[in-house]
């Protein structure tokens, strides 16, 4: 047995936030994007002393106006223990590593830009924006300024399809608030991509990197970890938060870091 195997697992700090969750319903049919209701989040939560989260809708093929309305609705019930990131659409997509369907989906979605799921004026109604590039794209000109006057977060999904780099030339230019690489910037095994992840956070004080969706403990225990840069996400209801807590929290090489990655980071980022 390792010494990291036999040392206690840190807690979780007080007001530990989860900046990463998927809430409501999906349309895929795909079990890779379960359906996650308030209540059993909530239940969650509990179990995992989550005292608030960042939550989007996951993935839905008729878009996304129904599902962030839902989603508004729930965070104004929840107390504040639940920031709603409203996931929008767009005809631009990631084509620095675009396999073949991924170039026909482009084509498509230019051709026929889809609903991007909210108006730019509704934005103001929500805590930050989530974006899944490489299936949704992104929105376009009056939106991005809208998210640029607000200051609103950027919570971006990157790793294969989206590299960081990526982000760091469409998206960072188009915003003026926090831009959460999501995976460490490596999902799901891009661990290629991990000294381009922690060069962008370490350049601009504007990005941060979300733990969630790292299964590899490799990935967690890089040694050129921007520890300081870092901001628990979970992945939730992909993976148990408490799993995911603990997973981050055997990695952290100085236990003192656990309240700047599981709460400070995230108040920071939502101020």
């Amino acid at each position: 047995m390792t010494d990291a195997a036999r040392s206690p697992v840190p807690e979780p700090p007080a007001g530990l936030t989860d900046i990463h969750v998927h809430l409501g319903p999906s349309d895929t049919g795909e079990l890779y994007y379960p359906h996650l209701t308030p209540d059993e989040w909530l239940e969650m939560a509990e179990a995992s002393d989550i005292a608030r989260a960042v939550a989007f809708a996951p993935t839905n093929h008729a878009g996304y106006a129904q599902a962030n309305a839902e989603l508004a609705r729930v965070a104004a019930g929840s107390g504040g223990r639940i920031r709603a990131f409203a996931r929008l659409s767009g005809p631009e997509m990631p084509l620095d590593e675009a396999p073949g369907w991924l170039w026909r989906r482009a084509v498509k979605r230019r051709l026929r830009p889809p609903d991007p799921g909210l108006a730019p004026e509704a934005l103001e109604t929500f805590a930050g924006v989530k974006l899944l590039p490489q299936l949704d794209g992104v929105p376009g000109k009056r939106h991005f300024e809208a998210i640029a006057d607000l200051r609103l977060p950027v919570l971006c999904h990157s790793g294969r399809m989206v590299p960081p780099r990526w982000i760091a030339r469409r998206i960072l230019p188009r915003t003026t608030g926090p831009v959460i690489v999501a995976h460490l910037g490596q999902f799901p095994d891009a661990i290629d991509l991990a000294a381009e992840a922690y060069a962008l956070a370490r350049s601009d004080p504007r990005v941060w990197l979300d733990t969630s969706g790292i299964w590899r403990r490799d990935q967690l225990r890089h040694p050129d970890m921007p520890w300081d840069r870092l901001v628990f996400g979970s992945d939730c209801p992909l993976t148990h938060p408490r799993v995911a807590w603990d997973q981050v929290a055997r990695a952290l090489p100085d236990p003192g870091l656990a309240a700047r990655i599981g709460r400070d980071a995230a108040e920071e980022i939502l101020s």
